[in-house]
């Protein structure tokens, strides 16, 4: 491994841990201390979670940046690194925009260095950054988190196109001023990530890990026999998909059965990072539209009413970092009467990974994650790294469809079971469930750089992008994506597809196996899946009219 700066701390850490393993190996033979290795091979997924701000504006190369893992790691049906020990890293290479007169968009990457075993024990780690949960930002194949072009907003574009007026207009100038005066607006362009932020990983070596001398008693218990038969009876009681508001139209698939007060649903969901929802009005209106501008996160952006039985849903909550349009997302309604004198809640949950403009509906549109049990691991491990989970279960459903789309078009592909989770009373591990929301990074430089940035990050727009063939390459892309393209393609997972659900381990949170089909091919499926073997899996759940092509998109292919 090639030298960092300030890696003469973690050598030493890696070698006093190696020694104390040696020795325990000597005094307590046959334990499989250090002796006995499980090998994570290249390209396994992990979840973590930062637990510590960084920002491109001030971070400079070996700053150390600290995380936690997120979801429990296992291989070969045993868990061998479990949720919230700590992963460190360091800052490997940064560019800032700072000005503007260099960069035009800021860069980020993280090298990886190692994970803890237990206690003091440390593993050599090399992995990159696949994907930044909820992110504005791309990730490119090295790794490198690449920022956004703050002069291509949506007031710098219309801008822009006012400048091309004048054979059209004979006071371009004052449309021009009025229009900057009404929207004074302008994006953040450096990277800042708050604590909080889930980022996923791939490993580029192999990871070695001490096998466990024996098999920890799970935090998490599972649900007794007498308990699941209960709730699957409960759950064929409960409709299988929400309705749009109107009750004519099939909506989100119910996926999860959560079983706590009110208090412990909204206290679990707040201490893993969400927040509840704005109602519809004039106010979160135009707090949506300066979102868009400034293309940042709205925090508690509004949902589509949905029903379930007739009845609006009494929660929703969503979790997001800093992309208006991207943002996971749960509706939530109680049932009746209680279940063992405890109250019972039936959520849908999926992943809003895209937002378009329809000029066929002349409305803004979400787009989904595809597979929605991707959606139902990620509360579970949420909760469960927040401390939340009593008991947990995976019951089947024969009932439920296992591909539909969605009130939008968007397809759906589940396998169909319904978690099942009883809440405590909680408080996380500190870091795991600090909200990216509620501890949002300041702007970066004073009023006068900000003002000086955003005014030659503007012009230079204008000057490359914003003129008549910018603008002709937008409009033609725009009726490609609403007339020319068909519906719209949801992409599985991003650069994860699938691999997600195998990573996230959640259906092994507790002892046993899910309860699942003996036949199916969830059932059958290894615990490590190459990329190709996630598509063809999935495919394997698909209908005859829906397809996923070899880079992650789902088709449609029937003639409607």
């Amino acid at each position: 491994m090639p030298a960092i700066p300030g890696s003469g701390t973690i050598q030493c850490r890696r070698l006093v841990s190696r020694l104390a393993c040696l020795c325990l190996a000597a005094i307590f033979p046959g334990t499989g201390l250090a002796l006995d290795l499980v090998v994570v091979p290249p390209g396994e997924l992990l979840a973590v979670r930062l637990t510590a701000p960084v920002s491109t504006y001030r971070a400079k190369k070996g700053d150390p940046i600290s995380f936690v893992l997120a979801s429990p790691l296992y291989q070969h049906g045993l868990m061998v690194l479990p949720a919230g020990v700590r992963v460190n890293g360091s800052v490997d290479l940064v560019r800032k925009v700072g000005l503007g007169f260099r960069h035009t968009a800021a860069a980020l990457r993280i090298a990886f260095h190692e994970v803890q075993v237990s206690g003091d024990t440390y593993a050599p780690l090399a992995a990159r950054v696949v994907e930044v949960e909820n992110a504005r930002e791309s990730v490119d194949t090295e790794g490198t988190i690449r920022g956004i072009q703050a002069g291509s907003n949506p007031a710098a574009r219309i801008t822009s196109r006012f400048s091309h007026l004048p054979s059209l207009n004979p006071y371009p100038d004052l449309a021009l001023l009025t229009f900057k005066l009404a929207f004074p607006l302008f994006p953040e362009p450096e990277i800042q990530y708050a604590p909080g932020t889930d980022m996923w990983l791939e490993l580029a070596a192999p990871l070695k890990l001490p096998v466990p001398g024996s098999t920890p008693s799970p935090e998490i218990s599972r649900f007794t026999e007498d308990e699941l038969s209960e709730l699957e009876e409960l759950s064929r009681g409960v409709p299988a998909r929400s309705t749009t508001r109107s009750g004519q139209k099939p909506a989100d698939i119910v996926n999860l059965l959560i079983i706590g007060s009110r208090h412990q649903v909204e206290s679990a969901f707040g201490a893993s990072g969400w927040a509840g929802t704005d109602s519809m009005s004039k106010r979160a209106f135009v707090k949506t539209i300066v979102a868009a501008i400034e293309r940042r996160a709205y925090d508690r952006s509004p949902m589509s009413e949905q029903l379930l039985e007739g009845r609006a849903p009494e929660l929703k909550l969503q979790k997001t970092l800093n992309s208006y349009e991207k943002r996971h997302h749960a509706r939530l309604w109680k049932l009746e009467p209680a279940w063992r004198g405890q109250e019972v809640w039936a959520a849908s949950a999926t992943h809003d990974i895209s937002m378009r403009f329809s000029l066929k509906a002349f409305k803004m549109f979400h787009h989904i994650e595809a597979n929605i049990d991707l959606e139902r691991e990620k509360i579970l491990a949420d909760l469960a790294l927040a401390g939340c989970v009593e008991t947990l279960g995976l019951l089947e459903r024969p009932h439920a469809p296992r591909q539909a789309l969605n009130a939008t078009g968007d397809p759906m592909i589940t396998d169909g079971a319904i978690a099942a989770l009883r809440l405590k009373d909680c408080g996380g591990p500190e870091g795991a469930g600090q909200p990216a929301w509620g501890a949002r990074m300041p702007k970066s430089g004073n009023k006068l750089t900000r003002l000086v940035r955003r005014q030659v990050l503007t012009f230079r727009h204008d000057i490359v992008r914003g003129n008549v063939f910018g603008g002709v390459y937008e409009m033609g892309l725009l009726v490609h994506q609403n007339f020319l393209r068909g519906k719209p393609r949801t992409k599985v997972g991003g650069l994860l597809q699938t691999g997600k659900s195998q990573s996230y381990g959640t259906s092994r949170l507790v002892s046993g196996t899910p309860r699942l089909p003996a036949g199916s091919p969830e059932a059958a499926a290894p615990s490590s899946l190459t990329r190709r073997g996630r598509r063809d899996s999935l495919n394997r759940k698909l209908a005859k009219d829906v397809f996923v092509d070899n880079k992650g998109f789902v088709h449609q292919v029937s003639g409607e």
